[in-house]
């Protein structure tokens, strides 16, 4: 399976990140997936393609010319590099190529590919797992806030049947493997 992994690049995160991303990152390609990211070699980005790197996985780096810099890389381990005009394409095109999709810790951008891809499947303009990943309790507040929105009626479907939310590396490799996290 081809998994599109959004993540941060920003640098200097919490070390905690990085090794569990990393971790697990490596167990996904040894499990036989492909990385499908953002392309670059900063933060997080880097550590999820390091990881699918280790484990001799296909890499697939999906890079908007917007972004291109003299401080931005490409990750050395991109076996294939898809070039999109925009932040807006990159999103749609990993969307499009991925067989599921995986969000680990981010900021906004991370967030923003999340929710896009939340609304795509509330809806039904997407039949692909979607999985949220929250190592040391980082997506905590936003959980109770989609529980608070599906109470209140604001999801159209229930929030178990938009994503699969899992604390633990181990409820990732499951949720990809098709069973239940």
């Amino acid at each position: 399976m081809k998994i599109c992994v959004f993540c941060s690049s920003g640098r200097n995160l919490p070390a905690i990140y990085y090794t569990d991303v990393r971790g697990l990152a490596e167990r996904l390609g040894r499990e036989g997936h492909s990385l499908v990211f953002g392309g670059f070699a900063a933060g997080l980005m880097e550590t999820v393609a390091d990881g699918f790197e280790e484990a001799g996985s296909e890499i697939i780096g999906v890079i908007p010319e917007s972004l291109i810099s003299p401080v931005r890389h490409v990750h050395k381990g991109c076996t294939e590099v898809i070039r999109t005009a925009d932040l807006a394409q990159r999103k749609q095109k990993m969307i499009e190529v991925a067989d599921g999709l995986l969000t680990v810790p981010g900021g906004t951008g991370t967030l923003d590919e999340f929710f896009s891809a939340v609304a795509m499947k509330q809806a039904d303009e997407l039949d692909k797992p979607i999985v949220l990943y929250d190592p040391n309790g980082f997506y905590a507040d936003l959980m109770r806030w989609f529980e608070r929105a599906g109470r209140e009626q604001f999801l159209v479907k229930p929030m178990k049947d938009l994503f699969i939310y899992c604390r633990t590396a181990d409820e990732v490799i499951r949720a990809f493997a098709g069973e239940k996290a």
